[in-house]
């Protein structure tokens, strides 16, 4: 069976919608990977109600401390509304 958190990746993987998530800081630090990544991990922790600190307790190598930082940058409004550009097809 497939898990959701797979299914995000290889949407991802096709068409790249983790990039329609910009960053609200000034600058950024991390490899575009490890922010893909841990992106993935916050919205699916978000969208299946079963929370950043159960995401970070599970096999992802992934602290919680990292995961709300993500949410914060990068999980705001305007990345999440109907209205912004979506990713197009590769």
């Amino acid at each position: 069976m497939t898990s959701l958190l797979d299914v995000l990746k290889e949407v991802d993987l096709r068409i790249g919608f983790t990039g329609s998530f910009p960053t609200a800081a000034a600058r950024q630090a991390l490899p575009a990977e490890e922010v893909s990544r841990r992106l993935l991990l916050a919205l699916y922790g978000i969208g299946t109600n079963v929370g950043l600190k159960a995401i970070a307790a599970g096999p992802h190598n992934v602290t919680y401390k990292e995961l709300p930082c993500i949410r914060q940058r990068f999980i705001h409004k305007n990345a999440l509304s109907l209205d912004s550009q979506p990713p197009q097809m590769m």
